[in-house]
C-alpha cells in the first residue's frame, strides 16, 4: 500500500503511541465501568489516542486530497481535547465543584464552534497549501488561516480553567485522594505546557519538527494519571499490567487488519486476532478468579483474626472474673476457719462432742474450699501470664513427711491410719522443680 511505503519511523511511533493511549483508557475504564473518574479518563484517553493516530496517518500520507481531510479531522480531535481535559478535571473535583448537564452543555459550546470553524474552508490550509518535506512522510508544513488565534485562545483558556479546578480540589482534599489529585494536577500542567508549545505555538511560527512531542507527552501523562487512579482504587497491580499488555497486543493486531496485503493475508490475521482475543480473555479471567479467591481467603483470615481477638478478650475477662471471685471468697473462708479453730480450742467455752464434730467438719470443709480457691487463683494467674515460678531444689522426703503430718489428723478423725515408710531414712531425695 502507498501509505505503508511513505510512512516514516516517527509516524509509526506516533501511531503506536495512539494505540497504547487507547489501551490505557480501556484498561482503566473496564476496571470500574460505572466510575465517574474512570469514564472521563477513558474519554480523555480516547481523545488523545484518536488525535495521535490521525497525526501519524496525516504525516504518513502521500500528497493528495486525503491530506486535507485528515488535517481537518486532526484539528477537530485537537478541538475536543481541551474539553476532555476540563471534564476530567471536573470529575476529580465534584466534591468541591458541582456542575449540571446544562452547564456541561454550555462548556461544550466553544468546542462546537471551533469544530464548525475548522470544517470551514481556509481555517488551517487548502490542499495546495500543504507542502511535504523532501523525502516525505514527516513534518509537513501547514498554512494557518485567520481563525487559528481564536482556536489557540480557546485551548489555552480551557486548560487554565482545568488547572484552576484541580488546584482548588487539591486544597480541599486529604489523604490518598490528595496524592491522586496532586499527580493529576502536575501531570496535566506539564503535559499541556509541552503539547501547547510543541503542537500549537511552534507550528504557528513555522516550526513543525516537534509535532511528535504532543502524542508522546500525552501517552506519558495518561500512564502517570492512570497509575495514580489504579493505585488509589485498585490493589492488584500485576493484574492491571497483564490486562494492559493484553489490550495493547489486541489493539495492535486489530489495526494491523487494515493494512492486509491480500484476502488470504486478511483471513490469517483475523484468525490470529480472534485467537489472541480468546486466549487473553481466558488468561485474564483465570487471573481474576485467582485474585478473587485470594481476596476471599484474606477476608476470611481477617474475620478469623477478629474472632480470635474477641475470644482472647473474653478469655481475659473470664480470668479476671475468676481471680476477683476467688479473692473475695478467701475473705469469708478465712473468717470461718479462724472462728472454727477458736471454738475447737475452747476460746468461747466448753462445747459438747456433737458440736465439736460439727465444727471440725466445718473447719475441714473450709480448708478444702481454701485449697480449691487457691487452685482457681493459680489457674487465672497462669492464663493471664501473671504466674511467677520459683524453681529450685526440692527435698522430696521432707515434702512427703509434711504432707503426711498435715493429713494425719484428718485421717485419724475418719478412723484411718496414715503413715510414711522410707527405706533409707538417712538418704537425701531431692529434685528440681
Amino acid at each position: 500500500m502507498e501509505f505503508l511505503e511513505t510512512i516514516s519511523l516517527p509516524s509509526l511511533i506516533i501511531l503506536t503511541e495512539g494505540i497504547i493511549s487507547l489501551a490505557v483508557g480501556i484498561l482503566i475504564f473496564f476496571r470500574e465501568k460505572f466510575g465517574r473518574v474512570n469514564f472521563f479518563f477513558f474519554l480523555l484517553a480516547f481523545n488523545i489516542a484518536i488525535w495521535s493516530i490521525l497525526l501519524g496517518i496525516f504525516e504518513g500520507l502521500p500528497p493528495g486530497v486525503a491530506e486535507q481531510i485528515f488535517l481537518m479531522l486532526l484539528y477537530v480531535a485537537a478541538a475536543v481535547l481541551p474539553l476532555s481535559v476540563l471534564f476530567f478535571a471536573l470529575s476529580l473535583s465534584l466534591d468541591v465543584v458541582t456542575f449540571s448537564r446544562r452547564q456541561a452543555f454550555l462548556l461544550a459550546i466553544p468546542m462546537l464552534l471551533s469544530v464548525i470553524i475548522i470544517l470551514l474552508p481556509g481555517f488551517v490550509s487548502t490542499p495546495f497549501d500543504i507542502v511535504s518535506v523532501e523525502g516525505g512522510g514527516w513534518a509537513k508544513q501547514i498554512v494557518f488561516g485567520e481563525w487559528i488565534l481564536g482556536f489557540a485562545f480557546y485551548c489555552i483558556l480551557y486548560i487554565i480553567a482545568s488547572l484552576v479546578i484541580l488546584a482548588r480540589a487539591v486544597a480541599f482534599s486529604a489523604g490518598v485522594f490528595r496524592s491522586e489529585l496532586h499527580t493529576a494536577f502536575f501531570t496535566i500542567a506539564a503535559g499541556s505546557l509541552f503539547m501547547v508549545f510543541a503542537n500549537l505555538l511552534l507550528p504557528f511560527f513555522g516550526i513543525f519538527d516537534l509535532s511528535w512531542v504532543g502524542p508522546t507527552v500525552g501517552l506519558v501523562a495518561l500512564c502517570s494519571i492512570g497509575y495514580a487512579i489504579a493505585k488509589y482504587r485498585f490493589s492488584d497491580t500485576k493484574l492491571i499490567v497483564l490486562e494492559f499488555i493484553s489490550v495493547v497486543v489486541t489493539l495492535i493486531l486489530f489495526f494491523d487488519l487494515f493494512v492486509s496485503q491480500s484476502l488470504l493475508n486478511l483471513i490469517v490475521k483475523v484468525a490470529v486476532f480472534l485467537l489472541v482475543v480468546y486466549l487473553s480473555v481466558l488468561l485474564i479471567r483465570s487471573v481474576r478468579e485467582e485474585y478473587a479467591r485470594k481476596d476471599k481467603v484474606e477476608l476470611l483470615a481477617s474475620k478469623l483474626m477478629l474472632v480470635n481477638k474477641k475470644l482472647h478478650e473474653l478469655d481475659k475477662q473470664k480470668s479476671e472474673f475468676v481471680a476477683t471471685a476467688a479473692h473475695h471468697l478467701r475473705d469469708p473462708l478465712t473468717a470461718i476457719k479462724g472462728y472454727a479453730a477458736l471454738i475447737l480450742e475452747g476460746s468461747f467455752g466448753a462445747i459438747s462432742e456433737s458440736v465439736r464434730g460439727a465444727v471440725t467438719r466445718i473447719l475441714e470443709s473450709s480448708n478444702r474450699l481454701v485449697v480449691i480457691v487457691d487452685d482457681f487463683m493459680n489457674i487465672s494467674k497462669i492464663e493471664s501470664g501473671e504466674m511467677q515460678y520459683d524453681f529450685g531444689s526440692v527435698d522430696i522426703k521432707k515434702m512427703l513427711i509434711d504432707i503426711v503430718d498435715e493429713l494425719k489428723l484428718s485421717a485419724e478423725n475418719k478412723g484411718l491410719s496414715l503413715s510414711l515408710d522410707i527405706d533409707n531414712p538417712n538418704e537425701v531425695y531431692t529434685t528440681y522443680g
